[in-house]
């Protein structure tokens, strides 16, 4: 009898979910998210979906957070924010040729001036040097204590992938990259050139795939440059313990409708 049978796949399938809610509700809830926000949602309360304005602004930090990646791309790549050896140049708070302003226009979004300083003056991406000067001190924009939104601007595209390949793996079409490697019982001691290696030619390879996307953002001009393609790397480790950890308890009222 096959181990994998119909019923075992079923009962799998099942599973797969619990895992999926209950690493999805450990993670908001260790980010501070609300318990009763969380039961309302699963009950599907309408007024769990929040106000306009919250939705909103949502959407408009997303938009900024992913504009200001681009902006700092534009910052490394363009000629004309380059010093001598290449590397990011600083550019001024106020109006001129090495200006955020200029930067802004170049990069093609639409982040404004006031906001993308102000989001600047909370990463660590950047240094203000008190002489109206910013330097760039990283490629990729960081914001601290964005955990929550990072995830819920990956996770939904994640998922959307894992469906579109799907459907693509029954029609015969073009499937996008999506895929893992890994292996267990690793001293996690003795990987370091690993996990060295994950991070220098992972950060390259993310780097020039950026400078093409930027390159073929047609600075959003075209009416049919309607459509939005991305890159997400990450590596992953896991801790074994000799015993078996005790599944955390769950709130029974996450569940109950």
């Amino acid at each position: 009898m096959s181990r994998f049978n119909s019923q075992v796949l079923i009962m799998a399938h099942r599973q797969a979910g619990d895992v999926l809610l209950d690493s999805t509700i450990e993670f908001l809830v260790r980010n501070g998210f609300s318990q009763d926000h969380i039961i309302a949602r699963l009950k599907g309360n309408q007024g769990a979906d929040g106000s306009a304005a919250e939705r909103d602004a949502f959407s408009n930090l997303a938009r900024a957070y992913e504009d200001m990646g681009s902006v700092l791309s534009t910052w490394y790549d363009f000629p004309e924010f380059l010093d001598r050896d290449g590397a990011p140049a600083p550019v001024t708070i106020a109006r001129g040729r090495k200006s955020v302003k200029r930067l802004l226009r170049e990069s093609g979004v639409k982040t404004t001036l006031d906001e993308a300083i102000n989001l600047f003056r909370q990463s660590p991406s950047v240094k203000f040097d008190g002489k109206g000067k910013i330097l760039a001190l990283r490629r990729v924009f960081v914001l601290p204590n964005f955990d929550l939104a990072r995830a819920a601007i990956v996770v939904p595209r994640y998922l959307d992938t894992l469906f579109s390949n799907s459907v693509a793996h029954r029609s015969g079409t073009v499937k996008l990259l999506e895929r893992q490697c890994s292996a267990s019982r690793i001293d996690l001691k003795s990987i370091a050139p690993i996990l060295r290696r994950i991070r220098e030619e992972g950060t390259s390879f993310v780097d020039s795939v950026d400078a093409q996307l930027e390159e073929s953002s047609v600075k959003r001009h075209r009416k049919s440059a309607n459509s939005d393609l991305g890159l997400v790397v990450f590596a992953w480790t896991n801790s074994r313990s000799r015993k078996a950890r005790k599944p955390k308890a769950r709130d029974p009222r996450l569940f109950r409708r």
